[in-house]
């Protein structure tokens, strides 16, 4: 059962690979201003890291339904081999 898991190949797309990007560099933001916010306490800064979670969470769904899309087989693989 363990080996059939392991031999599923999950398709990674452009989309999904600038999803991931995007994230990426959200999440740098986010903390950068997190280690201000921390500092500080400014209510500005709160809701610019509300608006930043809010994105990477878009993110992170766009990037769930392109893998569900380019990977219906596998998931399905996966989940029979489970």
């Amino acid at each position: 059962m363990n080996k059939n898991i392991e031999n599923i190949k999950f398709t990674l797309t452009p989309d999904m690979s600038l999803e991931l990007i995007k994230f990426n560099e959200l999440k740098s933001q986010y903390n950068t201003l997190k280690k201000e916010y921390d500092e500080n306490k400014d209510n500005e800064i709160l809701i610019e890291l509300t608006k930043l979670e809010k994105q990477m969470n878009d993110c992170k769904l766009r990037f769930v339904n392109e893998f569900k899309i380019s990977n219906k087989a596998q998931i399905s693989q996966y989940l029979q081999a489970k």
